[in-house]
């Protein structure tokens, strides 16, 4: 993998913080950390602004766990009291709406307004609808199997996005793009994508064991709207733990399919999973991603 540009982030508050999510936006990119702040910094990584409205007041959350824009405004979701918060572009607060009650993976708001999120693991249902106005009436989409419920645990695995004028998604244990309100799907095949069947019910599951399924199979980890194309990302391969818990990728890898508005596979390619990488997003025709080096953040590009 061969990066065109990499950004340094400057922001000495990151070094002792958990990064989640990241969206670059124009020059800007827009950083969650450790359910508290959202950051804002510019093409050379500086900070611009951030967020850090933690608490019970108005405006106020009190953890932050999934981050979202359409490109006109910034979403974030806290996953406590179950409310969408909306920014503007600069980060001034514009209003919060009741959400879902439910954990959930990742989102996305479309310009009318209405926000789709691709539950968490534990639930039947795989999307949940909220139009985002008051007293709005929430409705829900899809079914997760086993196999997604246990993929779901990595935070990574699964993926929304709007794509021609429709939502998109994918479940974590099959290449299979769904439209919500459509029954047709576009299914894909890798040979070295695997994922083995999970007998029995998940809670009767150790810690430990579903880390090894997680660490053993594949799974889809994004679906990205970029343009005319669709790209679905799946990560294929093994994790390996030593005795120490430390984890090693040799033999994992990350794969990139370029789909067409009318559901054809364009290309593919495929890379030695980067080491260190925590998240990854597909944004003007480049694969971006988010490494943590040492004691420092970076993001670094790749051309498509």
């Amino acid at each position: 993998m061969t990066f065109s540009k990499i950004i340094n982030l400057q922001v000495d508050s990151l070094l002792h913080s958990q990064i989640r999510e990241f969206f670059p936006i124009g020059d800007n990119s827009y950083i969650l950390t450790d359910g508290a702040r959202v950051y804002k910094t510019d093409s050379t990584g500086a900070v611009v602004k951030v967020i850090n409205n933690q608490g019970h007041g108005k405006g106020e959350y009190l953890k932050i766990c999934n981050l979202f824009s359409n490109g006109h405004n910034i979403y974030i979701w806290c996953g406590m009291s179950c409310q969408l918060y909306k920014y503007d572009m600069e980060l001034n607060y514009i209003d919060k709406y009741d959400g879902l009650h439910h954990a959930i993976q990742k989102f996305v708001v479309t310009d009318n307004d209405t926000a789709y999120f691709l539950l968490a693991g534990g639930f039947d249902e795989t999307i949940g609808i909220l139009p985002l106005k008051k007293n709005s009436v929430s409705s829900y989409s899809g079914c997760y199997n086993n196999e997604d419920n246990a993929l779901l645990i990595n935070f990574n695995s699964g993926g929304i996005t709007l794509f021609n004028n429709q939502i998109r998604y994918v479940k974590p244990s099959e290449m299979e793009v769904w439209t919500v309100g459509k029954d047709k799907t576009w299914l894909f095949d890798d040979d070295e994508y695997y994922v083995a069947p999970v007998a029995g019910q998940l809670n009767t599951r150790t810690d430990e064991e579903i880390l090894n399924y997680i660490l053993q199979n594949s799974t889809c980890s994004g679906l990205f709207a970029d343009g005319n194309f669709l790209w679905l990302i799946t990560e294929t391969g093994i994790i390996q733990q030593d005795k120490e818990g430390t984890l090693t990728y040799d033999k994992r890898y990350l794969n990139l399919c370029k789909i067409s508005k009318s559901g054809e596979l364009i290309s593919s390619c495929k890379y030695h999973y980067p080491v260190n990488a925590i998240n990854y997003i597909i944004y003007q025709n480049r694969l971006h991603l988010l490494f943590i080096e040492g004691e420092s953040y970076k993001i670094k590009q790749c051309m498509l």
